[in-house]
């Protein structure tokens, strides 16, 4: 057992009571307190902060480290036998750091596509089309491992919130050499600047990105701001349980074939109905296929997320090399893509 936190006993005063009370406590539970050195520095230095273990023999290294974001310095301390700390999670993304855009679509452009329009079924035909796409791509967008760090908070590297925190940082060097009232007002006083300087910072950051497109401000907003934890469903507000939530979720779908079925026999008229409708029309619906100027317009309307399937290919991706791969099974449209083609290369 490790128990960290203020106490609010300064045992670096051993005559008070309350402080002999909470050692004899602690020894009368087998427990160790293992910070020695002052934690809240000041002109009357304390040692409120400890660190309580039911196993000394495992910790090593117990220290106090001085804290610039609070009047309370870190304490910390080693423990062996324990688990090692999480391994941040890593993703795979296509590197597009020496990326050629000229290279990559000139190798679409020269490959061999013949077997895509030679195959008979969509499947064959998804095949072949991936068998020349996945080497090429592979080539000029390797695949490469990328570590998840902490939520980026670019308005830390705001020149005010800079020179804020060398000044906070100045005040504490003087209130270690010169302990005294004035000298802790001081740094107390920069500690608060800095909180200020980070708050005015963070707003002038999402008003700027507000104003440049509100579809930016809550990409920002999801991605500082807010976790990605899906909500839950609302419970009934009368009874204030969730289990009622779900009742009359289920009450209304068990209901709603019988009270269709009550609806329709209400304007029953007693009239003979055909078993079909007197005229059938088979060719009501027809499915047109698409032109190209139609799927590039389609691909241009829609988002620029990077998320993609399991087969690997993202938006961004097509948008790349639309005009330079076959969008279509017919053998009559290879001339064409190869005239837009080269255009676009060139």
């Amino acid at each position: 057992m490790f128990v960290l936190g203020d106490t609010n006993f300064d045992v670096m005063q051993p005559s008070k009571p309350g402080v002999r009370a909470y050692k004899e406590l602690l020894n009368s539970l087998s427990l160790s307190q293992l910070i020695t050195s002052p934690t809240r520095p000041g002109v009357t230095s304390t040692l409120i902060d400890h660190i309580i273990t039911s196993h000394p023999d495992l910790a090593t290294a117990a220290d106090v480290t001085p804290c610039n974001i609070s009047d309370h310095d870190l304490i910390t301390v080693s423990i062996s036998g324990v688990k090692t700390r999480r391994q941040p999670t890593t993703v795979t993304v296509r590197s597009t750091r020496n990326l050629s855009q000229d290279a990559l679509c000139l190798d679409l452009l020269v490959a061999d596509w013949s077997a895509v329009y030679g195959a008979t079924s969509a499947t064959d035909k998804w095949s072949a089309w991936r068998a020349v796409w996945d080497p090429i791509i592979d080539r000029h967008l390797p695949l490469k491992e990328v570590k998840l760090r902490h939520k980026s908070q670019p308005w830390m590297y705001d020149e005010d919130v800079k020179e804020a925190m060398e000044a906070r940082d100045r005040a504490r060097e003087d209130k270690e050499r010169t302990p005294c009232e004035e000298t802790e007002q001081e740094f107390r006083r920069c500690r608060n600047a800095v909180k200020t300087a980070q708050h005015h910072a963070c707003s002038e950051y999402f008003l700027s990105s507000f104003r440049r497109s509100k579809s930016t401000t809550w990409r920002d907003i999801r991605r500082f701001l807010i976790s990605s934890k899906k909500p839950e469903p609302r419970p009934d507000g009368s009874s204030g349980r969730p289990e009622a939530w779900f009742d009359r979720l289920n009450s209304y779908f068990s209901t709603i074939g019988p009270s269709v079925a009550d609806g329709l026999a209400a304007l029953d008229t007693g009239e003979t109905l055909h078993p079909r409708p007197p005229r059938v029309s088979s060719g009501a619906f027809r499915p047109h296929p698409a032109t190209l100027p139609e799927l590039s317009a389609a691909l241009q309307r829609m988002g620029t997320s990077k998320a993609c399937g399991t087969d690997g290919i993202t938006i961004s991706m097509i948008r790349l090399t639309f005009s330079v791969t076959p969008s279509f099974p017919s053998p009559t449209l290879p001339l064409y893509r190869c005239a837009v083609s080269t255009v676009a290369v060139s």
